[in-house]
């Protein structure tokens, strides 16, 4: 799996040389418009930069908070085995502690 650093990096890289690799020519037919339509286009490639930045960062909140939530699910998941578990083997126990209790009681 590629990191999503990698990715950025190069898509980042391949967005600031982009404007780069028109020609001269390309820009000249745009005519007299084209020092404004570079600059709206420069504009838009830091806007997406900016946009795939804040998106990494929440998918990286989303994939942290997912597992913060799996963490938790199965601590509560054991607690209740455990608990079920603690309750078996102690409920004779718990029984005859019961009847032991009641016994005294009956005699005083």
């Amino acid at each position: 799996m590629i990191p999503l650093t990698a990715i950025f990096t190069t898509h980042h890289y391949h967005l600031m040389t982009m404007s780069h690799h028109l020609t001269d020519d390309y820009w000249e037919s745009l005519g007299p418009n084209s020092p404004l339509l570079g600059k709206i286009f420069h504009n838009q490639a830091q806007q997406l930069i900016q946009l795939q930045m804040a998106n990494n960062a929440l998918e990286d909140c989303a994939l942290e908070a997912q597992s913060d939530a799996m963490d938790a699910a199965s601590k509560a998941v054991s607690s209740v085995v455990q608990v079920i578990l603690t309750n078996m083997q102690l409920g004779p126990l718990f029984e005859e502690c019961q009847s032991c209790l009641a016994r005294e009681f009956q005699q005083e």
